[in-house]
């Protein structure tokens, strides 16, 4: 673990050429100046997993039942048509229109994707609303408590 580390954390390639990382542990003791540490990573991971539950509760419980009172619906509206011409009279066509049917779709849908209904986009949208302006009030009211 320790070769692993000291190629990772090589000075030569991330410090200027008069700095080590001794230089960064003495300026934290003398100085009193609290610097980051590669275990803090580890916050993002209960972190990431707190704000996607956060996200998952606010698209189910608040942005769908908004959506629904918009009048905004679940599903896209399936188009039918029904042609009367193309309709086979006998096995031999039916088997011919289904297998050239069935070999064209599959290449053809290979590319393609499920579509999303209005009322997903909807609420996904909501989330990224309220994530970012959250986000930017949250820096905005950090960046007022700074002195410069």
């Amino acid at each position: 673990m320790d070769t692993l580390s000291t190629l990772i954390l090589n000075e030569r390639f991330w410090l200027p050429a008069n700095t080590t990382w001794k230089d960064f542990a003495r300026l934290e003791q003398e100085e009193n100046i609290k610097l980051t540490k590669s275990s803090d990573l580890l916050y993002a991971f209960p972190l990431a997993g707190v704000v996607y539950l956060i996200r998952v509760l606010f698209e189910r419980y608040i942005a769908k039942p908004i959506g629904r009172s918009l009048g905004i619906r679940d599903r896209y509206a399936r188009k039918t048509t029904t042609d009367r011409e193309t309709i086979p009279t006998n096995v031999k066509q039916t088997y011919k229109q289904q297998h050239v049917a069935s070999s064209s779709s599959s290449s053809s849908s290979r590319g393609r994707y499920t579509p999303v209904g209005p009322l997903v986009k909807f609420s996904e949208s909501c989330w990224r609303l309220v994530f970012y302006l959250s986000v930017f009030i949250y820096g905005v009211v950090i960046l007022q408590n700074v002195s410069v």
